[in-house]
């Protein structure tokens, strides 16, 4: 799955509960707290500490909730007075990877589609905000994930179903990501569906991502083209390359791309920056940083191999002017900069700040590395 790394950062202060009725009476603090405060002040306490207490309680009732799809913890958050707009977005991100992740446990009662709508249903009546780059975020992410019952409520609740997040359409989402029910379901209001040759395209690109090489075969075959940008300037190569945690699964759809005449020379888009399928192989090579500098696995290797076989340029620029070499020096990659130094990469290149691949190295292996190769303090 490809996120759309993606949902707008945002901070809302929260609502302020006023201390009333039986709410105040269970936040006073216990009378040996009012004696120890008296006698350090003279004054009696007023219950701010215990009230706050009680707040900060409703409030993590509310985040763990959504995160966790239990509905009923969000209904008695929500019941407490917790302004919904609370929710962060690692919270608001989490709740829907989780409801997508075959991996977490659904709640009691219900399939996780349903909790999260139900979840989200709660939290914009309850006031969640609906201005555009936020509900739209979540719409993404929701298509992207197949979350048909969740897209339905944030476009009930102001996502817009034409305009989309990172240059992509709800409908091109959709066609990408290969979801057959939310096609539909913007069919049935109004959306347009693509025309075959765009609508073939971003299935190839999102079947690359998605390392669904028989998708990708029919994809072909409706006409798309491994060579082709889809309207984001995406492409099947340099995407399968940079999508997905499994070097086996980047491997073999580039080798199936390559096969299809894929040209690894081709600069495209990875989210919004300019790379070539070497640059993201180079940096792609541990989902772990803190084990970059360990000899990457087989598959890694071969990866890199594979694509300098196919003639991929060892000291091609990406969209910051950086080489590969730059990228391995900055991920502290030995073994890829190892591989682009041998194939006879240039090892004081400068990118688009003057910057050489010694100015990003910080580990004493790679600074070793490229001086042993005639890299020099400048």
């Amino acid at each position: 799955m490809r996120m759309r790394d993606a949902l707008l950062v945002f901070v809302i202060p929260v609502l302020l509960i006023t201390a009333s009725g039986a709410w105040a009476q269970q936040s006073a603090p216990p009378a040996s707290d009012q004696k120890v405060n008296q006698g350090r002040e003279g004054i009696p306490p007023a219950p701010t500490e215990a009230l706050q207490a009680q707040k900060s309680n409703a409030q993590k009732l509310l985040s763990d909730s959504i995160e966790t799809l239990d509905v009923r913890g969000v209904r008695t958050a929500l019941d407490k007075g917790v302004n919904p707009n609370y929710a962060t977005d690692y919270t608001i991100l989490a709740a829907v990877l989780n409801a997508a992740d075959p991996k977490v446990k659904k709640p009691e009662g219900l399939e996780k589609d349903q909790a999260i709508s139900v979840i989200f249903e709660m939290l914009f009546k309850a006031g969640l905000r609906r201005d555009q780059p936020f509900v739209e975020d979540i719409l993404d992410a929701s298509i992207a994930d197949g979350l048909v019952l969740l897209a339905e409520v944030c476009l009930e609740n102001g996502a817009s179903p034409t305009e989309g997040r990172l240059g992509m359409s709800p409908m091109e989402r959709a066609v990408w990501a290969g979801q057959k029910d939310i096609i539909e379901l913007l069919k049935a209001r109004g959306v347009p569906e693509l025309r075959p040759r765009a609508a073939a395209q971003q299935a190839l690109i999102g079947g690359a991502c998605q390392a669904d090489i028989p998708r990708m075969e029919k994809a072909i075959k409706d006409g798309a083209n491994v060579n082709v940008k889809n309207r984001q300037e995406e492409t099947a190569l340099v995407t399968a390359v940079a999508c997905g945690d499994s070097g086996s699964d980047r491997y073999h759809v580039t080798m199936y791309l390559l096969k299809k005449g894929a040209d690894p020379t081709i600069q495209a888009k990875d989210h919004d920056h300019m790379t070539t399928a070497l640059h993201e192989a180079v940096s792609r090579t541990s989902t772990n940083p803190s084990e970059r500098t360990k000899n990457l696995p087989d598959y890694e290797r071969m990866l890199i191999e594979l694509l300098l076989k196919h003639g991929a340029l060892i000291s091609a620029r990406d969209s910051d002017g950086k080489t590969p070499l730059h990228i391995a020096a900055e991920q502290n990659n030995l073994m890829g900069a190892a591989i682009v130094i041998k194939a006879g990469s240039k090892v004081m290149p400068k990118d688009d700040k003057g910057k050489t691949p010694l100015d990003y190295a910080e580990s004493a292996e790679m600074i070793k590395l490229l001086k042993d190769h005639g890299a020099k303090e400048q």
